[in-house]
């Protein structure tokens, strides 16, 4: 039994000093990137199976709604969809059971807007420190349900290599985590 925490937790270490890692090397801009084509729509129809069951276990329903005629992207598809999959954990995170989670992909002029809207809550003051690295909101230290505060920021930093930018805010009853990137 105390082999099996001692293994956890180095295995928690690990991730972080890898998340760690990643973000300093973004910051600096010296991640690599592998630029392709990506197909804005491929990204969601993955990103959704992949979290379809852990939604379905919470009790929460995760949808996707694609725009039409959406271009492609010239963008490295492995770290698009990290910044997906760090969305939609939080989402899943802060969204009550019963609740709802949609991801949404526009085409906004000269870019395509990614959107992850959950029925959470997101304080307003907390909208423009959610992407600061270790930065957790106050219910999320209460409950100690969440992960290093390091996801949000590591987003951030991947969309910025892509030339693109990342915000969080409030519409009405819903959270939207948002990104767009240039076509």
């Amino acid at each position: 039994a105390h082999l099996a925490v001692a293994y956890d937790q180095t295995i928690h270490l690990a991730r972080l000093v890898e998340d760690l890692r990643l973000l300093t090397q973004a910051e600096m801009r010296r991640l690599p990137l592998e630029r392709g084509t990506v197909i804005p729509a491929e990204l969601v129809a993955q990103a959704v199976e992949a979290f379809s069951p852990l939604a379905l276990d919470a009790g929460i329903r995760l949808e996707q709604q694609v725009g039409a005629n959406l271009p492609a992207l010239q963008a490295d598809a492995t770290r698009i969809r990290q910044v997906l999959d760090n969305l939609l954990t939080n989402a899943l995170r802060h969204t009550p059971a019963g609740g709802q989670i949609s991801l949404v992909v526009t085409w906004q002029g000269e870019c395509v807007r990614f959107s992850v809207r959950n029925t959470g809550s997101l304080a307003d003051e907390d909208a423009g420190q959610v992407f600061e690295p270790f930065w957790r909101a106050e219910a999320a230290r209460e409950r100690d349900r969440g992960g290093s505060g390091l996801g949000l920021a590591i987003s951030r930093q991947l969309v910025l290599l892509h030339g693109g930018r990342i915000w969080a805010e409030r519409a009405g009853q819903e959270t939207v985590f948002a990104f767009e990137l240039p076509v």
